[in-house]
């Protein structure tokens, strides 16, 4: 059932196309160990501590060379994400986010990289990004007080980063805002039916001073030209913020789905209903059910590659994306998603009730799906809503984000309609 990787993009050269080529193969091998602690990790809501020694090549996969990592890109991010969800998506998660991370924290000025980098080659970061709470400016720096969401794989961290306005002139300006695990408050909130191992608990602020090295404006954060990791020789310290998270999210989704057909193949065998009088392979509508669920997840695939393809092309010609191109991508995201999650509950009605024994990895997969489908980048409702209304050419309406076109490099000149769309 496993395919093979995407045709590298022209700007993957043959040296970079092997190391993220052994990145997946690697990968591959950790699969096994995730899915045999994803109890263990439930137990604990967090990754196992001591799996970061077994994680750490993984990590260091886009932090630029400059700091010893290995200067890859989506692709990499990607693929790996897909991977090890084969194994526990939580932990996929986890992982995934540890390596995007040690990318993100590269957009701070240098003199904090140079710090951040100056004992190992990667870092152990929670990113929530969505402002809160509040900051001050103070001499030296800023001080910052409130409670941050979603800081996933916090429990696993040394460094979190918090998102909060500050008045100046009269205006909430957003900053981030990077400061140390031990700074903050973990608070033990993450308690989820499902993805209930990726940590992703709240951080509370009181007050704590964040100097100025350690601190930039939101804007220049998410813009592809203004922060710190521009100084580096690998062209992705260039791409929008969120080029490469969408597609690592949506590669979870599929590694899920591509694991749950792969396990009910092999069950089909021994698996047996109608009290045990025959093998559940031997129902047509079981073996119908699977066929439909492969085709959705084969479908999955090929719109996942597209999206890749497409954000690497986009991202490297440094090209703007019109209003109908985000639109169109994050409807593809969604849709990738909703196909996991719809291939995975086909299937998982099909098995009968001793797929939901704890011990079987079905459940947990089916748990994780819907809570993976339910993030704010995910949710049907409302980004097929907004996604549908930019590619119509209708604009942004009042009630979206209003970062969110700056995340993707939005071509301001193409927004002519979002007037329209506003009323």
């Amino acid at each position: 059932m496993t395919i093979t990787a995407p045709a590298a993009p022209p700007a993957e050269d043959a040296a970079t196309r092997a190391a993220t080529d052994a990145l997946i193969a690697r990968a591959q091998e950790l699969a096994p160990t995730l899915r045999a602690r994803a109890a263990d990790a439930e137990a604990l809501r967090h990754m196992p501590k001591d799996l970061i020694p077994e994680v750490e090549s993984l990590i260091t996969a886009l932090v630029p060379k400059k700091w010893g990592g290995q200067g890859l890109g989506i692709r990499a991010l990607a693929e790996v994400a897909r991977e090890l969800a084969h194994g526990d998506a939580s932990m996929a998660w986890t992982i995934a986010f540890l390596m995007d991370h040690s990318w993100l924290v590269c957009r701070m000025s240098m003199e904090c990289q140079e710090e951040l980098f100056a004992d190992r080659n990667y870092v152990l970061a929670a990113a929530p990004l969505s402002p809160a709470g509040h900051a001050e400016r103070v001499e030296g720096g800023f001080k910052v007080w409130g409670t941050f969401r979603y800081a996933s794989c916090a429990w696993n961290s040394d460094w979190t980063t918090a998102t909060a306005p500050v008045e100046e002139n009269g205006e909430q300006v957003p900053y981030i805002f990077l400061l140390p695990i031990s700074d903050v408050e973990l608070n033990d909130d993450w308690k989820m039916s499902g993805m209930s191992a990726t940590g992703s608990s709240s951080v509370t602020l009181d007050g704590v001073f964040v100097s100025d090295k350690y601190s930039l404006l939101w804007e220049d954060f998410i813009s592809h030209d203004r922060h710190g990791g521009v100084s580096h020789v690998e062209s992705f310290f260039r791409y929008p913020v969120y080029a490469s998270l969408p597609n690592m999210m949506t590669g979870i989704a599929l590694g899920c789905a591509e694991a749950t057909v792969e396990i009910i193949r092999d069950q089909f065998q021994s698996s047996t209903a109608s009290f045990g009088a025959l093998r559940r392979v031997d129902f047509p509508l079981s073996r119908a059910r699977w066929g439909e669920a492969l085709q959705k997840v084969r479908t999955a695939q090929l719109l996942w590659r597209e999206t890749i393809s497409q954000s690497i092309e986009k991202s490297e010609a440094g090209a703007l994306w019109s209003l109908e191109e985000i639109g169109q991508i994050e409807l593809d995201h969604v849709t990738i998603v909703r196909l996991a999650q719809e291939a995975i509950t086909i299937l998982c009605t099909s098995m009968g009730s001793s797929m939901y024994q704890t011990s079987n990895a079905l459940q947990r997969y089916r748990r994780d799906i819907d809570v993976l489908a339910s993030h704010a980048l995910m949710d049907q409702d409302t980004t097929m809503e907004r996604s549908t209304r930019l590619i119509l050419g209708m604009g942004y309406g009042p009630t979206d984000p209003p970062f969110l076109g700056s995340l993707y490099k939005e071509d301001d000149k193409k927004n002519d309609n979002a007037e329209a769309g506003n009323r």
